[in-house]
């Protein structure tokens, strides 16, 4: 009875579905794809579109990445369109510090037209130290307002919702800039000022939408392209045999669309499978027409389409003009020029006028001298200051007044205040100064008073400085040494390449990389780790082990620790007892020592006088073996051919991730900072060391005349103090050989 009833329930339920299955094949195919959205889709490997036997008569665009875009197949998760920094590197999991009383961080937020209604989300945490009651987070969206709040989240992140209805949200590219002002509930000072901190999680901040809302046109495809970069997942294009010229063509305009964001650009196979869903992504089609368009596929990514002929390689105007209904990225204002030989205020080179009530401040003033600048000798260069400070500042208050990282004044706070101070000349050597960008920089530190108590409301600022200060620097002749930093300033995608095995590595430096000045001509390759042989190091004077030293990853304290030996057994003396001091006691030695003060004072004359030695022997920075040896970092740019300062190398670390360094390396050429001189390491903290060869001698750039001949010298005979020394001795044996000659060929006549 049961297998009966079984029986006829199967039949019941098998008669419909085959009814529909032969209403479907009687049909025909076409029955089969036709319909709504929930449909099931028929399988369609991207890449491969359906081809007649007979040419059609007008082409046509591939439909394969339309036909599969059920909802279906989609991802259901949200898209998360996320802050990126505005410089330097990013990726996933990035955590961005707002650290101190008073801090700033500004970020980047590509949007789609969509998500403009949307609302902007910050996953925040903050330092116990922060007393939420006398803190706030001001957050501004393209200079405006858009809201704030308390940073009172201390153990797990906390999510903080603002709407962008309203406000001054575009589609494209948009700028979010978080201020924080953090008080200590403790403490007081500037300890106490680096123990506050907020934290924002760049991987849970931004703007969420679903991915149906976001359209497949230019401004959605290059949003979210922006935000699985962002996410630290790498972009694919996929296709088969691509060549060079187009992979490069696709990442400088995706570069140019994106202004010059780091994009993880990688090939793929166009029947690659991706381990997460993506969000945007390139396929290159051959076909018998050229087009680019954006399109949808079955995951819901956003596609750019290129089509081109077999064997041709894609057009890059049509891929620009595809994506040029995106508004144009912010630009961020470039330091001002100043110009040698004239007092010019610091309102003219953007600074506006300092009030701080912090225990520590900072604030960096950055201009740029020109390209044939150059003084090495011993010419002052005057900062006219006018500042002014609280009374009754607590004791060992100070200003610090810095030239490129360098203090060359400091200035006491606890004494004659309460009022505006009257101008204070700041002379320093010219030398600290660089052609391209430099950086003046004023950092005050107050102690607490007390320090172990919080800090007291005060009803008047502390410090101030007042933009009607001015900076003269002396004017030089036409004068150049070379330097890399010139030659990054006007490297575009166009000027990269690769050499040996790293592939597709080179593209996030195409797309990363545009012109910041025209230079001229400059080249920049790219080499993997496993390549370093390849490079020319013979005239540096160093070995590719030289290199890997420096960009092996730092073994961990743990590897490098030793087991215990296990302990041995002395064996047991039945001898008869004598009796050891406890101490033993060295004998005294024979030979004569010093007494202790003079040890003490040849300590303190001893790494002058080594310097001053090695200086002399060794102009510029030394001798870049040692100097390597003390460095640490996962890449290394290299200008390694004299005769050739214009051609860079850029060594890639084995676990260097090449979006970061490309974004590192565009950042650190905007910076005073950033890399100079001839070899440069990019640390893993994303600073750079630099370092500067002696034979980089200065050339001159204009006819030499009587009133360019003393600053000219003194750059030649600074830059090799050999020469001086040489020209000095030679100097002193000339003349005495002229006196002794003299006193030789008049003595007869005195006799006489």
């Amino acid at each position: 009875m049961t297998r009966l009833v079984t029986g006829l329930l199967v039949a019941a339920l098998w008669a419909p579905a085959a009814h529909g299955q032969a209403q479907a094949e009687a049909q025909g195919p076409s029955a089969s794809t036709a319909g709504d959205a929930d449909a099931v889709p028929m399988i369609v490997i991207e890449g491969l579109g359906e081809q007649d036997d007979a040419a059609p008569a007008e082409p046509a665009a591939p439909s394969v990445l339309l036909r599969n875009s059920t909802a279906k197949s989609r991802s259901t998760a949200p898209w998360l369109f996320p802050l990126r920094p505005l410089s330097g590197k990013s990726g996933a999991n990035d955590m961005a510090r707002l650290q101190g009383q008073a801090s700033e961080g500004a970020f980047r937020l590509v949007l789609p037209p969509a998500a403009l209604s949307g609302r902007l989300t910050l996953a925040h945490r903050s330092s116990v130290n922060v007393l939420p009651q006398g803190s706030e987070i001001e957050v501004l969206l393209n200079g405006r307002k858009l809201g704030s709040f308390r940073p009172d989240s201390f153990g797990t992140l906390a999510t903080v919702s603002l709407p962008l209805a309203g406000s001054q949200a575009r589609a494209g590219e948009n700028i979010v800039t978080l201020r924080a002002s953090q008080r200590h509930r403790i403490f007081c000072g500037p300890d106490a000022s680096f123990a506050l901190w907020t934290d924002l999680d760049l991987s849970q901040s931004g703007v969420q939408m679903e991915p149906l809302a976001v359209r497949p046109d230019a401004a959605g495809f290059v949003a979210a392209l922006a935000a699985q970069a962002g996410g630290g997942q790498a972009v694919e294009i996929r296709g088969q045999k691509v060549d060079p010229e187009t992979l490069r063509a696709i990442a400088g305009a995706l570069g140019q669309a994106t202004g010059g964001a780091p994009l993880p650009l990688t090939v793929a196979s166009p029947w690659a499978v991706a381990e997460r869903p993506a969000q945007a992504r390139i396929s290159l089609l051959p076909s018998n027409r050229s087009a680019v368009s954006v399109q949808q596929g079955g995951d819901g990514a956003l596609v750019l389409v290129i089509e081109h002929p077999p064997g041709q390689a894609a057009d890059p105007a049509l891929i620009t003009e595809a994506l040029s209904g995106v508004p144009d990225p912010l630009t961020l204002a470039q330091p001002v020029m100043l110009q040698p030989g004239q007092e010019t205020a610091f309102a003219d080179l953007g600074f506006t006028t300092v009030v701080s009530s912090e225990y520590y401040f900072r604030r960096d003033l950055g201009f740029r001298l020109p390209e044939d600048w150059l003084l090495l000798a011993s010419q002052k260069a005057t900062v006219e200051l006018d500042y002014g400070f609280a009374q009754d500042l607590p004791e060992g208050g100070l200003v610090l007044v810095k030239v490129n990282g360098t203090t060359v004044r400091m200035l006491p706070l606890d004494r004659n205040g309460g009022k505006i101070q009257p101008r204070l000349p700041v002379s320093f050597s010219a030398r600290l100064l660089r052609p391209g960008l430099n950086a003046l920089s004023f950092e005050s530190i107050i102690p607490g008073d007390p320090a172990d108590e919080p800090c007291p409301t005060r009803d008047t600022d502390m410090l101030t400085i007042l933009d009607s200060s001015s900076l003269l620097v002396p004017p030089s002749p036409k004068m150049q040494q070379p330097d890399m930093a010139r030659t990054l300033s006007g490297l575009g995608g166009g000027d990269v390449q690769g050499l040996g095995q790293v592939g597709d590595g080179v593209l996030p430096f195409v797309a990363a990389l545009t012109p910041v000045e025209t230079q001229g001509a400059g080249a920049l390759t790219v080499v993997g780790f496993a390549d370093a042989s390849l490079l020319p190091l013979t005239q540096r004077g160093i070995a590719a082990r030289d290199l890997e030293t420096v960009l092996l990853p730092p073994v961990a304290p743990a590897a490098l620790a030793q087991p215990k030996p296990e302990p041995v057994e002395e064996p047991v003396n039945t001898g008869p007892a004598r009796l050891m001091p406890a101490n033993p006691v060295e004998p005294r030695s024979a030979s004569w020592t010093l007494p202790g003060w003079v040890d003490r004072a040849w300590a303190a004359v001893r790494a002058p006088v080594e310097r001053g030695i090695d200086r002399l022997l060794h102009p510029g920075d030394g001798l870049l073996q040692p100097w390597l040896a003390e460095q640490q970092g996962v890449a290394v740019l290299m200008s390694l051919e004299p005769g050739e300062p214009e051609r860079l190398w850029l060594l890639l670390g084995p676990d260097a991730d090449a979006a970061d360094v490309a974004a590192d390396l565009d950042a650190g050429r905007r910076s005073a900072g950033g890399p100079h001189g001839q070899v440069s390491v990019l640390r893993r903290d994303g600073s750079w060391a630099s370092w500067t060869a002696a034979d980089a001698r200065p050339v001159l750039l204009e006819p030499l005349a009587i009133g360019n001949i003393r600053p000219v010298l003194g750059n030649l005979v600074s830059w090799q103090p050999r020469a001086l020394t040489a020209a000095m001795l030679g100097l002193a044996w000339i003349t005495a050989l002229l006196a002794l000659y003299f006193v030789v060929s008049t003595r007869g006549n005195r006799k006489k």
